[in-house]
C-alpha cells in the first residue's frame, strides 16, 4: 500500500513539474505581453490544470474509462484551487510587493498538496 502511494505520488510530482513549467511559461508570456497579472495567473493555472488532468488520468492513475465523468469532478477541485491561487498571487503581489511569478510558485506548492489528496480520493478512484 505504501509502495503504491509512493509510486502514484512520485508520478504526480513528475507530472507536476511538467504542469508547473507550462503554467509559469504561459503566465510569463502573458505578463511579458503586458496582460494583467491576475488574468495571466489564472490562464497559466488553467493550462497547467488541463495538462495535469490528461497526464494524471492516463499515466499517474492509469485511468481507462469515464474520462469526462472524472473530468467534471476534477474541474470542481481545480476551480477551488484557481480561487486559492488568485488569492495567493494577489496577496503576495499587492501586500508583500513581490513579483507575481513568485506568488504563482508559492500557490502551486499549496494547490499541489490539495490537488493530490482530493484527486486521489474523489476523482481517480475506480468506479
Amino acid at each position: 500500500m505504501l509502495k503504491n502511494f509512493l509510486n502514484k505520488f512520485s508520478k504526480f510530482l513528475i507530472s507536476g513539474v511538467i504542469n508547473t513549467t507550462l503554467n509559469i511559461l504561459s503566465m510569463s508570456l502573458l505578463i511579458y505581453l503586458q496582460v494583467y497579472y491576475l488574468f495571466a495567473s489564472g490562464f497559466g493555472f488553467v493550462v497547467g490544470a488541463f495538462s495535469g488532468y490528461v497526464i494524471n488520468f492516463f499515466w499517474t492513475f492509469k485511468g481507462k474509462t469515464l474520462f469526462m465523468k472524472k473530468f467534471y469532478k476534477y474541474f470542481i477541485i481545480q476551480l477551488m484551487n484557481l480561487i486559492l491561487t488568485i488569492m495567493i498571487v494577489f496577496s503576495i503581489t499587492e501586500f508583500l510587493n513581490l513579483i507575481p511569478i513568485l506568488g504563482q510558485l508559492i500557490a502551486i506548492i499549496f494547490t499541489t498538496l490539495i490537488n493530490f489528496y482530493l484527486s486521489s480520493k474523489f476523482v481517480f478512484v475506480e468506479s
